[in-house]
């Protein structure tokens, strides 16, 4: 705890010492009341998910996390060589096996990487990361979460510098959102991919508008953004992918180089989804269609929960109950043997909509690669599985589009999460309609606008499509959730605000 407390000091020093915003009508103690209360989302999470609060053990990714990159960062005080070849991923074949002997095959979630062909998440990454930062926090969690903490907190406050322009007289509101949306609060400041992600973003946003758009080139800015590109990449690809094609039409559009606003983004957006579908299947051939598809099933399986194996092409389920049922034949490369007389399912990829059932089974030879055991989930949202059909798609699309943007909406709640986000659903709705109600009657930014819209709704349709499971839906809608409320926050008169509502007059002015 002295050491979170000294980083939070330290942090709180810099806040005060250097003016980041460079803006007069924010006072330094105000940004350091919004930190201090930022980070109080630390123990909040740790209330929620922490199941053991004296050795601080988590029913969450937190616990994989940790676990990890604890075994990473150990490795430096016994064999400093093998620390650096498991953050740069350098070995050679001799050093293969004796990686996974004495590292690999000790973590929880470093297999986990690549066994969807549609990489929405690197596991492997952001253990690196969080190894990386344990050089500072010496491995306390409360030190690790302050860390986290400081870097999603200085991406707000980038993203806040790149879109001030965009909002006059609505400043504060704008910094207001970029912390405090519930969704970004609660999932940014813990150790998860979220904090890392949110980072990034805010550093490649930054960055892109005063290179790009502002025209203020400077190297130190140039190296910053390729950081930025190259931490999304790793981390979240799908997110630097549904913002690049929106950013690059907004840029034309800035320089007058097109004219026709709505009608740019509408046909360059659908030309890039079919060019990039081309690429990759004359590149790859790979069909995005069924990756996505086999993603959503691989989802819907996950919520019904289970142990899942692997072998040559057969995907097998078997009860979550059922592990017990297994003989382990090789530890190292985590491969299984059946019992005589189990019950399981299986698919042939990727042929996923046949599936077939084994009753009593007879093979006790064959083994199967263990990829994952997961207990049933309480936020399945959609039973149904996607098929890499248009059709299919369209007929999802609807509920596609209604999961993705208000999901989960007081239907259904099971946990307090879930009625949580239920809230701030109602809430967004509420700012939309005060929004429309009090609108303003500058001239509207309508490329900024769209390219809100547009932003939001490519991720929010990708994430829609590809996750069945409400938990994973509301954490990947995180990183665009800023540009969601901005949509309302652009469009409202804060001046009609001001006189009709005199208790909200401190968070306009």
């Amino acid at each position: 705890m002295v050491l979170a407390l000294t980083y939070s000091l330290l942090f709180l020093v810099i806040l005060i010492k250097y003016d980041f915003l460079k803006n007069e009508q924010f006072s330094k103690k105000f940004i350091v009341s919004l930190f201090l209360i930022k980070l109080t989302s630390i123990f909040i999470y740790t209330l929620v998910y922490s199941s053991d609060s004296v050795n601080l053990l988590f029913n969450s990714d937190t616990q994989s996390i940790l676990h990890d990159a604890k075994i990473i960062y150990d490795s430096l005080f016994n064999k400093p060589k093998d620390f650096f070849q498991l953050i740069f991923n350098y070995n050679s074949g001799n050093s293969v096996h004796y990686l996974h002997e004495n590292y690999f095959s000790k973590m929880e979630k470093w297999y986990l990487v690549g066994k969807s062909e549609f990489s929405l998440n690197d596991n492997q990454f952001i253990t690196k990361v969080n190894a990386l930062l344990m050089l500072f926090s010496f491995g306390n969690f409360y030190a690790q979460s302050v860390l986290n903490c400081i870097l999603s907190f200085t991406g707000s406050l980038l993203m806040y510098i790149a879109f001030k322009n965009y909002f006059p007289k609505k400043e504060k509101l704008l910094l207001l959102i970029l912390i405090f949306i519930p969704s970004v609060y609660f999932w940014t400041s813990a150790v998860l991919k979220e904090p890392i992600l949110f980072f990034s973003l805010g550093l490649f946003i930054w960055a892109f508008f005063k290179i790009i758009i502002n025209k203020e080139f400077t190297l130190i800015r140039s190296i910053l953004f390729t950081v930025s590109v190259v931490l999304l990449a790793h981390l979240k690809p799908y997110v630097i992918a549904t913002l690049i094609t929106p950013l690059f039409i907004f840029t034309l559009i800035e320089f007058n180089i097109l004219k026709k606003i709505i009608t740019s983004y509408f046909t360059i957006i659908i030309v890039s989804i079919l060019f990039t579908f081309s690429i990759i299947q004359f590149c790859y051939n790979k069909n995005i269609f069924s990756i996505i598809a086999k993603r959503q099933n691989d989802f819907v399986s996950i919520g019904y929960g289970g142990t899942f194996l692997y072998q040559n092409g057969i995907y097998m389920r078997l009860q979550y109950n059922d592990f017990s049922k297994l003989n382990l034949s090789d530890a190292n490369l985590k491969k299984y043997k059946l019992k005589k007389g189990i019950d399981y399912m299986y698919w042939k990829y990727p042929n996923l909509k046949d599936t077939f059932f084994v009753y009593q089974n007879n093979d006790t030879l064959t083994q199967y690669e263990l990829r994952s055991s997961v207990a049933p989930s309480y936020s399945i949202i959609e039973k149904r599985q996607l098929e890499p059909t248009i059709s299919s798609y369209l007929k999802l699309f609807p509920k596609v589009l209604a999961n993705a943007f208000f999901y989960p909406f007081f239907v259904n709640c099971k946990t307090t999460l879930q009625y949580l986000v239920s809230t701030e659903n109602l809430m967004f709705i509420l700012f939309l309609i005060l929004s429309l109600f009090y609108k303003s009657k500058e001239k509207l930014n309508k490329n900024f606008l769209l390219f809100l819209i547009s932003s939001v709704l490519l991720l929010f349709i990708l994430v829609g499509y590809s996750t069945a499971i409400g938990g994973a839906l509301v954490r990947y809608k995180v990183p665009f959730l800023p540009l969601l409320w901005m949509i309302p926050l652009l469009i409202l008169d804060v001046e009609k605000c001001k006189v009709k509502f005199k208790f909200i007059k401190p968070l306009l002015c």
